[in-house]
């Protein structure tokens, strides 16, 4: 007769999220939060309430942006905020399409520069390497004014 011997495959993640010696792969309860792995929407991070602010699978403990639906949580810049809220989504600090910079106050919508203060303006370098501040007065007109070009 011989004896086959089973051994039991152990995930390559250890980790122990709760400090309690067992591996969660090994817990019910991995966070000791009271809520079984199963039904948790933060598995690793504690928050027995389960709030879901905004209805995706993941809680607001652990979402990187719990006011948006972002259910696959990309964050392109790995800044720690979701893509979906993200003001700066390539963090290069400059304003893109489908970005919303907070500190300019512009926006790119359909293609469209959308300057949200009236005395914003644009700066142009022409052909000739001069720069102009170009804004816009309340009767739709433009106005130029030649000025030394940013670095």
């Amino acid at each position: 007769m011989t004896l086959v011997r089973m051994a039991r495959k152990i995930p390559n993640d250890a980790r122990n999220s709760d400090g309690d010696f067992l591996p969660d792969y090994l817990e019910q309860d991995s966070d000791n939060d009271g809520v079984d792995d199963g039904t948790d929407n933060c598995v690793t991070i504690v928050n027995p309430m389960q709030e879901n602010s905004d209805s995706d699978a993941h809680g607001n403990a652990c979402d990187n942006c719990p006011n948006h639906t972002n259910p696959l949580q990309t964050d392109h810049d790995n800044d720690n905020i979701g893509d979906a809220c993200d003001p700066d989504i390539t963090g290069n600090s400059a304003v893109e399409v489908g970005e919303v910079n907070t500190k300019t106050n512009v926006e790119v919508i359909d293609g469209n520069l959308f300057m949200k203060s009236s005395t914003s303006a644009i700066i142009l370098k022409a052909s000739n390497s001069t720069c102009w501040r170009i804004t816009v007065n309340a009767s739709g007109q433009l106005m130029s004014q030649q000025l030394d070009c940013p670095n």
